[in-house]
């Protein structure tokens, strides 16, 4: 028998990820622009490339919520 999961409940597990990962990026940023050198800009630009990413991934949780609630828009 399988158990019906709220998506609202993965939504949640999902930020929470999000948070994770944004808190990593901000030490790497830190370190990096603590390192000097190649070595710190290499690990400052991986960090500033790494929250641009995650704002994309935030942008499409936010939109996979809207899905599930009926606030996307067309």
């Amino acid at each position: 028998m399988t158990e019906e999961r709220d998506p609202m409940q993965a939504v949640n597990a999902a930020r929470d990820v999000l948070k994770d990962a944004k808190d990593i990026l901000e030490l790497l940023y830190l370190a990096g622009n603590g390192e000097g050198g190649p070595t710190g800009a290499a690990i400052t630009r991986g960090a500033i490339l790494g929250q641009e990413a995650l704002e994309l991934a935030e942008g499409t949780l936010k939109a996979a919520v809207d899905m599930l609630t009926g606030r996307a828009t067309a």
